[in-house]
């Protein structure tokens, strides 16, 4: 069904992302404000060894940026607008006013909701969660009167779900049938290859591979770790050699390119210190 709805173009792939992303925000920021009532100091535990301090906030850098960012959305976003708008410069300015507008929200929205939950819920139940390979909110909804929290926290998993695969979806689709038309036109002339055919094959494997992955109930932070030199790489390495070695980005350089350059050092390195 997601890869159905993905497929039908990118007009419904926004409007039915934009409902349960909105959905999603109120719900995240309700949970957020009712669990300030719940909040205590202990919650916090005592600070481990600097040292000890320094590699465990390397090693969660990876799920920081995954919970804030959303680098696999810019290539939607900036395609649909170039659709839509003639003018290149316009359709770039009205898609970074979007990104900035959007990742402040965001960002405000999921630190306030982190620093609650972390001064409502405990280590313990952290643990928990990990162990079990579930989500921290259905520990969260043990605690809490009544089944409200346990209906939106369902529903928050469904739509988290449902959003970042349309988020994914059409770069992933995109990609792979440029990987496509690469490969075939290595080994046939261009005319005669089939791009509808190459269409529907991707939507089948998009369909096999997430199949497999509930299958194999593949643990969501070990793939986040592990893939953390692949965000290091495409969102921050390579940006900032493009800045480096193309004159017109030269106005790009400075400290936030840096800071850049830094974290994205620290991504590739977040896996070696995980998994030491």
């Amino acid at each position: 069904m997601l890869v159905a709805i993905s497929s039908r173009g990118e007009r419904l792939l926004f409007k039915v992302s934009s409902l349960m992303v909105m959905t999603k925000l109120f719900v995240v920021a309700t949970l957020g404000i009712s669990m300030i009532g719940m909040w205590h100091l202990y919650n916090i535990g005592a600070l481990p060894p600097f040292g000890l301090l320094i590699k465990k906030a390397i090693i969660t850098l990876p799920f920081t940026l995954t919970s804030i960012l959303f680098i696999q959305t810019i290539s939607p976003m900036v395609i649909s607008y170039r659709n839509r708008e003639k003018n290149r410069e316009v359709a770039r300015h009205k898609a970074l006013r979007t990104m900035n507008i959007a990742f402040g929200v965001l960002f405000c929205t999921v630190f306030f909701y982190a620093i609650s939950f972390t001064m409502a819920m405990g280590h313990e139940e952290a643990v928990k969660a990990y162990e079990q390979n579930i989500s921290a909110l259905a520990i969260a909804a043990q605690f809490f009167p009544g089944g409200w929290v346990i209906v939106v926290s369902i529903m928050l998993n469904i739509f988290a779900v449902m959003t970042a695969f349309f988020g994914v979806y059409l770069v992933f689709r995109e990609a792979s049938q440029g990987i496509a038309m690469n490969i075939l036109a290595r080994l046939m002339p261009v005319e005669k290859i089939n791009e509808k055919w190459i269409q529907k094959g991707i939507m089948v494997f998009a369909i096999l591979l997430a199949w497999s992955a509930i299958i194999l109930n593949a643990p969501v932070l070990s793939f986040t770790s592990i893939c953390s030199p692949i965000f290091g790489i495409v969102g921050c390495l390579i940006p900032a050699y493009l800045v480096y070695k193309v004159p017109s980005l030269y106005h790009y350089k400075g400290i936030s390119l840096i800071l850049i350059i830094f974290t994205g050092i620290l991504l590739c390195v977040s896996p070696f210190l995980a998994f030491s």
